[in-house]
């Protein structure tokens, strides 16, 4: 695992001859929970690869950038090397040389690992208002290309180059449910339909390297897991799934989410966790026939999330089995205060 500081091992194709015309932006970013890649085999450290299929979701993640002598960061103490990194990077990007005055701060649950993309809503979030101060010079696909090229996490005060599949740029940048394919390319995105939330269930469950960006020995498994089954699932998505979202029937996807989770790499996640994932396991069997809902696991888990109209049920099956859960509505994507 290679460490190293905000600013180093960049990647710049191109460059921009930017200039600030907006002194001061505020903004409000959200979170996103990313269903389930697409395609495990082709995940790799510092390039997107892997696609797949999520929705952004509104949290109390707040960012100020005005324009100052200096550079100086406040808000998230243990986030600032992964700010100043972005900053760096969109500074040389759009050849811009003036001082930024940061703050930002995340939602209480938006920790790293719970599954709501915190890493990858802070370069987001960052990146976006940058671009925004300098009158919206970057387009959206190459925002993704340029901070998904660049994705890092942190590890023990430092930055590490990690996995990122463009779900979590897309859907927050643009406030659709997105499908993504490799390389972050945008394959299809739609509006959700009025009503749907997100209920995050936490279910506390422990892995090995926890503390790590990411489980190799468990990586490693879902490239085996998803030889054969990456096919299916693509093909599901490309001749079931996407013609009926276009008809605004979601329940296509619904059905067959539950098979994805439960075969092929995002197994692999789930059975990476103590007792091969049993209580994630016994959720979504328990929701698996419940006809207009999703439910699965966000990220790499041990978050579940449900995806639903009615939390009547969700709500009572945590109460019983004394689980945490947060209701989350919908987002529209970035919202310039």
């Amino acid at each position: 695992m290679k460490l190293f500081d905000s600013g180093e091992n960049l990647k710049i194709n191109n460059t921009y001859n930017g200039k600030i015309i907006i002194n001061n932006i505020e903004a409000k970013f959200p979170g996103r929970v990313q269903m389930c890649p697409l395609d495990f085999t082709s995940f790799e450290f510092g390039i997107p690869a892997g696609g797949g299929y999520g929705v952004p979701i509104e949290m109390n993640n707040y960012i100020k950038i005005k324009t100052a002598e200096k550079d100086t960061i406040t808000g998230n103490e243990d986030k600032k090397i992964l700010v100043n990194h972005y900053v760096i990077l969109m500074k040389k990007i759009l050849n811009i040389d003036v001082g930024l005055e940061i703050d930002i701060k995340l939602d209480n649950i938006a920790k790293q690992h719970f599954g709501v993309g915190s890493s990858a809503s802070i370069a987001a979030a960052v990146c976006y208002s940058i671009n925004y101060m300098c009158g919206n010079i970057i387009s959206v696909n190459k925002l993704v290309e340029i901070i998904s090229n660049n994705y890092v996490e942190i590890y023990k005060n430092k930055l590490t180059f990690g996995m990122t599949t463009g779900v979590s740029l897309h859907s927050i940048l643009r406030g659709e449910f997105v499908i993504v394919a490799n390389d972050a390319d945008l394959i299809y995105s739609k509006k959700v339909p009025n009503g749907y939330k997100i209920i995050l269930i936490n279910t506390n469950l422990k892995r090995d390297d926890m503390d790590k960006p990411e489980n190799i020995e468990q990586i490693n498994r879902s490239r085996e897991l998803d030889i054969e089954y990456q096919k299916i699932r693509s093909e599901l998505f490309l001749m079931k799934i996407i013609p009926e979202l276009n008809k605004d029937n979601w329940k296509t996807l619904f059905k067959y989410n539950t098979s994805f989770q439960l075969n092929g790499g995002q197994l692999g996640v789930i059975e990476s966790y103590e007792n091969q994932g049993k209580i994630i396991k016994d959720i979504i069997n328990y929701f698996s026939n419940f006809e207009d809902m999703m439910i699965g696991v966000t990220s790499v888990g041990p978050t579940v999330f449900a995806y639903i109209k009615d939390e009547t049920d969700v709500i009572k099956y945590c109460n019983s089995n004394n689980l945490e859960y947060r209701i989350f509505n919908i987002s529209k994507g970035i919202e310039i205060l």
